[in-house]
């Protein structure tokens, strides 16, 4: 964070919820907290308090509500062309992406848009499209049984190879080593 007087205030996610109903939510968020969401905080802490079946699912409910009320909040103030390249790489995470094609669908130049993304992100658009396909792998490693080839392939990685080292790289584990995670903490 830049040095400021004003206090900085934003969330860190890491939630797994076991069994069969899983949720797995890894995300660092800025600038969303206000008292609605220290309430939904609290609310969570206290029911964690004692547990059963239904104050599981409960916090669960909360937990993935809590988490995407965040997640729009911290886009509220953002920049439109930033939104709505981050939306673009979303929606085109498996296909290969070109910063020509994304430049495009917010009718910036290519330098630009990459300018623009790191000063209001702080990170490349290379880096972002990295992660979110690495975090769509991890969710898919975790939630499906198809193979890390096909996984791979749907995250958007045509090379298996670079796809493994990638995933190595930013988790710390090799893909198979992440999968044989899930099964330990079932």
């Amino acid at each position: 964070r830049l040095f400021s007087e004003e206090p900085c205030h934003y969330v860190i996610i890491n939630a797994y919820i076991g069994n069969d109903d899983e949720l797995q939510l890894c995300s660092f968020i800025p600038k969303c907290v206000n008292s609605n969401t220290i309430f939904l905080l609290e609310t969570l802490v206290r029911d964690f308090g004692t547990v059963s079946s239904k104050k599981t699912e409960k916090c669960e409910t909360l937990l993935a509500y809590l988490y995407y009320q965040l997640l729009e909040r911290s886009c509220e103030g953002e920049n439109p062309h930033i939104q709505h390249i981050k939306q673009y790489i979303t929606d085109n995470i498996s296909k290969g992406l070109s910063l020509n094609d994304i430049a495009s669908s917010v009718h910036l130049a290519p330098q630009y848009a990459c300018l623009l993304f790191k000063k209001h992100t702080g990170i490349t658009i290379t880096q972002f499209i990295i992660n979110q396909r690495i975090d769509l792998a991890k969710r898919l490693i975790i939630t499906e049984d198809n193979t890390l080839y096909k996984i791979a392939e749907l995250c958007g990685f045509h090379d298996y190879n670079y796809f493994s080292k990638t995933f190595k790289k930013v988790t710390g584990l090799s893909a198979a080593q992440y999968r044989k995670t899930k099964y330990e903490n079932i």
